[in-house]
């Protein structure tokens, strides 16, 4: 019988890929910079996209809570109050994240349906800030944890690094600059695989190990 870690561990792996479906659905988004005609164009042309992100973003945080408490379960007995930072910047990252995948929905349903240009470029600058946004709890949830000694050494310094990435993603929400975007590309892509990664260790820990 599978053990309640595991099955977290299973849950984080369901939250990596699903999050990874809706950041890949809408398609290549247009840069910080570009016209709002441009913007709006790409969400009309991208609707169904926008339908498949908000229904993927919602399974994620369906599945992201239930990781979130394995994740404090596995780091508690090494450090508590990390533990428990870590676990509410995860939740504070997934429900942003669910808001979000909101504004996706009525993007998909109804705005782009309208064919206004600044209905759809409200939309859309609500739902990528909101993107945006994610990197600063989740920069808390892996910097917390990687504070610990739970994880193997490199796993930690990775943590470090994207929790660092992260952080100098967020100013994109404040500094529309390309020079800002590779960094929080970089950043997303890291969180991911941090995901997995520990998703992992859930699905290998003994439960005495941590007891």
């Amino acid at each position: 019988m599978i053990s309640p870690r595991r099955a977290l561990g299973l849950c984080g792996l369901g939250t990596a890929l699903s999050l990874a479906v809706a950041i890949l659905a809408a398609g290549i988004p247009p840069g910080p910079t570009a016209s709002a005609v441009s913007v709006s164009h790409f969400v009309a042309v991208h609707r169904t996209g926008f339908a498949v992100a908000a229904y993927a973003g919602m399974l994620t945080l369906a599945l992201g809570i239930p990781y979130v408490v394995g994740l404090n379960r596995l780091l508690r007995p090494a450090d508590e109050a990390l533990a428990v930072i870590a676990m509410l910047g995860g939740l504070a990252t997934f429900a942003v994240a669910s808001v979000s995948s909101s504004v996706q929905g009525a993007i998909a349903f109804r705005a782009a349906a309208l064919h206004d240009i600044a209905v759809n470029t409200l939309a859309w600058d609500i739902t990528s800030t909101l993107g945006i946004l994610v990197y600063l709890p989740a920069a808390v949830m892996i910097g917390a944890a990687s504070l610990t000694d739970v994880f193997p050494r490199p796993l930690r310094w990775y943590g470090a690094v994207t929790a660092g990435l992260g952080v100098v993603g967020a100013l994109a929400g404040v500094i529309p600059s390309p020079v800002l975007t590779l960094p929080a590309g970089a950043a997303l892509f890291l969180l991911l695989v941090w995901i997995v990664l520990t998703s992992l260790l859930m699905l290998l820990w003994r439960e005495d190990e941590s007891a």
